[in-house]
C-alpha cells in the first residue's frame, strides 16, 4: 500500500502526529523507569543472597567450633588426667628409684659416714675450730679439685672487686684515694685474715692437714662411686622393677579413651561438614525462601514488562520514522514544533502541513517536498 504523504494533510494528520509522539514518549519514560526498577530489584537480590551466603557460612562456622569444642573439652580433660596419673607414676618411680639407690650403696653411705665421723675426730684431736670443717674452708686451705678452684675464683671476686667496690659507691666519696684506701684495707682484712687461719691451722697442724686431705680423697671417691651407681640406676630403662603397673594400665586406659575421643571428633566433623552443614543451609535459606520467591517473582514481572515496553518503543520509533520522519525530518519529531504548526493550521494561516512548516520557517526534506 502506498504511504501516505503527511506533507499534503491537515490538521488530523498533525493531531495523529502528536499522539503518536506522546505515546512514543511516554513508553519511552516508562521504560525508563523500569529498567531503574530491575536494576534496583536485581541489586536487592543480590543483596539478599550475599547476606543469606554470610549467614549460611558464619553459622556453619560457628557450629562447626562449637562441636570442635565439646570434643576438646572432653580430650583437655582426659588429657589432664593422663597428666596427673603420669605425675603420680613419676613420683613414685622417683620414690623407688631413690630406695633402689639407697639399698645399692648403703655400704658406700655407710662408709661415707665413718669417713666423716674419721673427718671430725681429726679436727676435735687436734683442737681445729668445728666450723672449718666445711667444702668452703678446705677448698680455700686445702684445695684438691676443679670445684675447689672455681670456689677460689669465686671468693677472689666478691673480696677483692664486688665488696671494696660497693663500699665505695655506697659509703665513701666519689674520690680515686678513697677507693685506692679502700682496696688496702679490703686486701688487708681479708689477706690478714686468711694468713691467720692458715697459720693457726695448716702450720700448727700439719699432720692433721695430711690426713684431712686423705679423708676427703676417701670421701671424694666414695662420692664418685655412689654417683655413678645412682646414674646407671637412673638410666636403667627396665621398670620391671618397679611396682607401676596400676599407674602404666591407668594411662594406657586414659590415652585409649583420648584416641577414641579423637576418632570420634573427626567421624563428628566429617559427618557435619557432609550433612548437618547443608541441613543448616536448607534451613537458612527456607527461612528467606518466601521472600526471595517474591523479590525474583516481581523483578521477572518488572523484566517482562521492560521487554514489552521496549518493543513498544521500538515498534512506535520505527513507525514514526517511515511514517513521519522521512517527510518532515527528525527535527520536528518535537511536541513543541508540532504544537506550533497545529496553531498555524488552526490559525487559518495554513491549510497543509507543508505550508505551516514554510510559515514557521522549518525545512522540507528535499527528497519528500513534491507531493505523492
Amino acid at each position: 500500500m502506498e504511504q501516505e504523504n503527511v506533507l499534503t494533510g491537515g490538521i488530523d494528520t498533525l493531531y495523529t502526529m502528536k499522539q503518536n509522539l506522546l505515546e512514543l514518549e511516554g513508553y519511552k519514560s516508562q521504560s525508563i523507569t523500569l529498567a531503574n526498577k530491575e536494576n534496583q530489584l536485581e541489586k536487592q537480590i543480590a543483596l539478599k543472597e550475599k547476606a543469606i551466603a554470610e549467614e549460611i557460612s558464619q553459622t556453619i562456622k560457628k557450629r562447626k567450633l562449637e562441636v570442635e569444642s565439646s570434643y576438646d573439652e572432653q580430650m583437655d580433660k582426659v588429657k589432664s588426667r593422663i597428666k596427673k596419673a603420669k605425675g603420680k607414676r613419676d613420683k613414685e618411680k622417683m620414690a623407688q628409684v631413690s630406695e633402689r639407690i639407697k639399698d645399692e650403696t648403703s655400704d658406700l653411705s655407710a662408709e661415707k659416714i665413718r669417713l666423716k665421723q674419721e673427718l671430725k675426730s681429726v679436727y676435735e684431736k687436734n683442737h681445729i675450730p668445728r666450723i672449718l670443717n666445711n667444702s668452703f674452708y678446705h677448698a680455700l686451705f686445702m684445695p684438691r679439685s676443679l670445684k675447689d678452684l672455681g670456689t677460689i675464683l669465686i671468693t677472689i671476686v666478691v673480696t677483692l672487686f664486688i665488696i671494696p667496690y660497693g663500699v665505695y659507691k655506697f659509703l665513701l666519696p666519689q674520690k680515686t684515694v678513697y677507693l685506692v684506701i679502700d682496696y688496702i684495707i679490703t686486701v688487708l682484712i681479708f689477706g690478714g685474715l686468711y694468713l691467720w687461719i692458715n697459720a693457726k691451722t695448716k702450720e700448727q697442724h700439719p699432720e692433721a692437714v695430711i690426713d684431712i686431705r686423705a679423708i676427703r680423697a676417701k670421701l671424694a671417691k666414695n662420692q664418685k662411686r655412689i654417683n655413678v651407681i645412682a646414674k646407671d640406676i637412673k638410666k636403667d630403662k627396665d621398670e620391671s622393677t618397679y611396682s607401676l603397673e596400676d599407674f602404666n594400665r591407668e594411662i594406657q586406659e586414659l590415652e585409649g579413651e583420648l584416641k577414641a575421643i579423637s576418632e570420634e571428633k573427626k567421624e563428628a566433623v566429617v559427618e557435619f561438614e557432609t550433612k548437618t552443614s547443608k541441613v543448616i543451609e536448607k534451613e537458612i535459606r527456607e527461612k528467606s525462601r518466601e521472600e526471595m520467591s517474591k523479590l525474583k517473582q516481581e523483578c521477572e514481572q518488572v523484566y517482562e514488562e521492560h521487554k514489552q515496553t521496549d518493543e513498544k518503543v521500538r515498534t512506535f520509533s520505527i513507525e514514526i520514522a517511515n511514517k513521519y520522519e522521512s517527510y518532515l525530518g527528525k527535527d520536528m519529531m518535537m511536541i513543541s514544533k508540532i504544537d506550533n504548526l497545529i496553531d498555524l493550521i488552526n490559525s487559518g494561516r495554513a491549510s497543509t502541513v507543508a505550508q505551516a512548516m514554510s510559515l514557521s520557517g522549518e525545512t522540507i526534506p528535499v527528497e519528500k517536498s513534491k507531493v505523492e
